[in-house]
């Protein structure tokens, strides 16, 4: 079955747009045109859909008010503008990003005297707003200063890509989506100081996922950005036990599901773990449930196996 894109295209002096049906194999010279293409059937993801993206030339129109149908990011190549949204007005200027939320009344224009210019890129998703909450972009928060070649580059490689109709190129251009969103953590996570509740609960989101890996509580205040002494004092006040033994106790979990599972040795579950050996593992074990892990596993399958005699027999008595 042929897919059709369509591409709706804008010339500098109109303002208007028209929809042109291609066929994905087609292909379309610039002609010196400001494009925006936008696939009406495309292989989306469950997580996050690039609905729109583009670039505007410097140009004095101003845009809205209108409530966007995706969540909108555009980055300011160039110029000076202004975005009006919930009741403020904010100045936008070369290098910085701004977000247009969905279904909210916003308005955004050029400055007469400074146009700007700007990519951007629309989107949605069910891991669109977990995104943009963990760049710190919200409705009373939208406009970010990047200033980021690399973040640039990402709105050039989503436009050029898109442009291409090809199912690799689609995956490309998310691809360059992510890429955006992680150069934009990076940047939010160097400035930002967490405090509080958010400092715990980020710092437990963190290590929920990696404490598979040989992390420590050093590398948990790198990635927060905060001061160690600070953050177990917080830690331990919020959660009555330090960072360590929360660590500690991810670990020993996991550590006695998969003994219990026999399906892998001792050695295989403490690299999965992080240690660097079994040696390393056993003496953290031990010391932590009070028995080598070959002495647990063992007493759990000796239970396991009295359970099922038990079971069994019950069975057999009540025939």
């Amino acid at each position: 079955m042929e897919k059709i894109v369509f591409i709706a295209v804008k010339t500098r002096s109109k303002i208007d747009y028209f929809l042109l049906p291609i066929y994905i194999e087609g292909t379309m010279s610039d002609n010196n045109l400001s494009k925006i293409v936008r696939f009406i059937d495309y292989y989306d993801t469950v997580d996050i859909t690039i609905c729109t993206c583009g670039h505007q030339f410097a140009d004095k129109k101003v845009d809205g008010p209108y409530e966007p149908e995706f969540s909108v990011l555009q980055y300011v190549t160039e110029g000076k503008g202004y975005l009006e949204l919930g009741g403020k007005t904010y100045e936008i200027v070369q290098g910085d990003l701004f977000f247009l939320p969905e279904g909210h009344t916003c308005k955004y224009y050029a400055d007469e005297k400074d146009p700007y210019a700007y990519y951007w890129v629309a989107f949605q998703g069910k891991y669109a707003e977990h995104l943009l909450k963990k760049c710190n972009i919200t409705s009373d928060d939208p406009v970010m200063h990047v200033n980021n070649k690399q973040a640039e580059r990402q709105f050039e490689l989503m436009f050029k890509d898109m442009r291409q109709h090809k199912l690799p190129a689609i995956l490309m251009v998310l691809s360059h989506l992510y890429c955006l969103f992680s150069i934009l953590i990076k940047i939010t996570s160097a400035n930002r100081t967490y405090t509080g509740h958010y400092l715990i609960e980020e710092a437990m989101l963190y290590m929920d996922h990696h404490y598979c890996e040989p992390i420590t509580v050093k590398d948990v205040c790198t990635y927060l950005n905060c001061d160690i002494s600070h953050f177990i004092k917080v830690f331990k006040r919020h959660q009555g036990l330090s960072p360590k033994e929360y660590l500690d106790s991810l670990k020993l979990t996991r550590a006695k599901q998969l003994l219990k599972e026999n399906r892998l040795t001792i050695t295989q579950i403490a690299s999965s773990l992080g240690f660097a050996d079994y040696s390393a593992f056993y003496k953290w074990f031990k010391k932590e449930s009070g028995r080598s892990p070959r002495k647990y596993r063992s007493e759990k399958l000796i239970n396991n196996r009295q359970r099922e005699v038990q079971t069994t027999k019950g069975s057999q008595d009540g025939q």
